[in-house]
C-alpha cells in the first residue's frame, strides 16, 4: 500500500492522491440523500396501509425499494466517476465531472450513464437490506433494553 501511495506522489505530486474526488463526493451525497429518504418514505407508506406494522418485513421490503432507488440515482455518478478515475493525467478525455456527464449522453445517450446497473444493484441492494434491517433490529433491541 505504501509503495502505492509513493509512487502515485513521486509521479503526480500530492494531488494525484485526490484525482477523482470531485467526481465521488456529488456520488456520495446523491446516493446517501437517495438511499435514506426512500428507505423512510417507503416504510412510512407501507406502515400507513395498516397491511404491515414496524417488524422485519417492513424493513426488508421498504429497504428493498430503497435498493432500487439508490442504485438508479447512484450509477450515472458512478459511471462518470470512473470514466475520471480511468483517465490518465497526460490523455485527459474529460476536463471535468460534469464535462464527462456531458459526453458520455451526447456520444451513447442516457444508456451510457447506466451502464452495470444490474451489476450495481446486485451489489447495492443486498448491502441496503441488511444495512436497514439490522438498524431497525438493533434500534428495537436498545430500546427495548432502555436506551
Amino acid at each position: 500500500m505504501f509503495d502505492g501511495f509513493r509512487k502515485i506522489i513521486k509521479k503526480e505530486k500530492i494531488a494525484g492522491l485526490f484525482r477523482g474526488v470531485d467526481a465521488a463526493v456529488p456520488r456520495v451525497m446523491a446516493g446517501s440523500a437517495a438511499q435514506l429518504s426512500s428507505y423512510n418514505s417507503c416504510k412510512n407508506l407501507v406502515i400507513s396501509t395498516g397491511w404491515f406494522t414496524n417488524e422485519v418485513y417492513t424493513y426488508v421490503a421498504s429497504s428493498m425499494v430503497a435498493g432500487l432507488v439508490v442504485t438508479t440515482v447512484m450509477n450515472p455518478f458512478d459511471v462518470v466517476s470512473t470514466r475520471m478515475y480511468n483517465q490518465s493525467k497526460g490523455n485527459l478525455l474529460y476536463s471535468s465531472p460534469l464535462d464527462c456527464a456531458s459526453k458520455t449522453f451526447k456520444m451513447e445517450g442516457a444508456r451510457g450513464l447506466f451502464k452495470g446497473w444490474a451489476a450495481h444493484y446486485f451489489r447495492l441492494g443486498p448491502h441496503t437490506v441488511f444495512t436497514f434491517t439490522f438498524l431497525e433490529t438493533f434500534q428495537q433491541l436498545a430500546h427495548d433494553a432502555g436506551y
